[in-house]
């Protein structure tokens, strides 16, 4: 974490926006498979795609759309983890990114599946 934590404040500090969009989502996806932090994870997930929004980073954004849905699994809230995987996996068809949407879907299937099943 102390790798991903440091490339954030470069980034931040040189002003490297995309690289701090890139940051954020990652440092996002970390805390979010943790477990612990998925306050934190939602908060990071959700600058990393204000960020990704405004510079058109079209891809990260989806992917950020795809992370907040996954956080909500985890607090098992069905209906906003619907609308929100459904933009990030729209976004992706949109953007004819076939391989991600058809890797979205089976995560999506595995994620539901309890386990031990």
């Amino acid at each position: 974490m102390s790798h991903v934590t440091a490339s954030l404040r470069q980034a931040v500090r040189y002003q490297e926006r995309g690289e701090e969009a890139y940051a954020r989502w990652l440092h996002a996806t970390i805390l979010s498979v943790s477990g612990d932090h998925s306050e934190a994870a939602g908060r990071m997930f959700m600058d990393a795609a204000e960020l990704a929004a405004e510079l058109g980073m079209k891809p990260l954004l989806a992917h950020c759309h795809l992370g907040l849905g996954d956080l909500d699994v985890s607090r098992a809230i069905p209906a906003a983890r619907s609308a929100r995987r459904e933009r990030g996996l729209r976004l992706l068809e949109t953007l004819g990114m076939r391989r991600w949407i058809d890797l979205s879907r089976s995560r999506t299937v595995t994620a539901l599946v309890p386990s031990g099943t």
